[in-house]
């Protein structure tokens, strides 16, 4: 039987014309030879279906970070942090405390990438 690989749309994992070879080559397999056939094939179904019913995996609740941490995480300074606030899409307010979500810091750094000291005073206008 052919190996299995990775299907995608423009290589699927058994073509049409892979699947009348087996239908052909079937006819061929001795009789006793195919209950062991229906078992292996049966494993195959088996292990496909566990995984399709298999629960997503399970992720951790967001971690709401203050200022200083959510500012060491993104690199720059508290108070530039504090100063740009209400620009960053991940911040959250309770109350009077400014929260951080630390998924969203994540997905702005792999968006937008660390800012540099030298990003941080040309953003605050320092440096041009």
């Amino acid at each position: 039987m052919a190996s299995l690989s990775v299907s995608t749309p423009e290589n699927p994992i058994l073509h049409s014309a892979e699947l009348e070879a087996l239908r052909k080559r079937l006819s061929e397999i001795p009789s006793e030879q195919l209950p062991r056939l229906l078992g292996d094939l049966e494993v195959i179904r088996a292990m496909a279906w566990q995984r399709t019913a298999a629960p997503s995996p399970i992720q951790a609740p967001d971690q709401l970070l203050d200022a200083a941490a959510a500012a060491e995480r993104l690199g720059v300074s508290k108070d530039y942090v504090y100063d740009h606030a209400e620009q960053f899409p991940f911040m959250q307010r309770m109350g009077r405390k400014m929260l951080f979500s630390a998924r969203g810091i994540d997905r702005y750094i792999v968006g937008n990438g660390r800012l540099t000291a030298r990003q941080q005073r040309r953003k605050i206008g320092l440096v041009r």
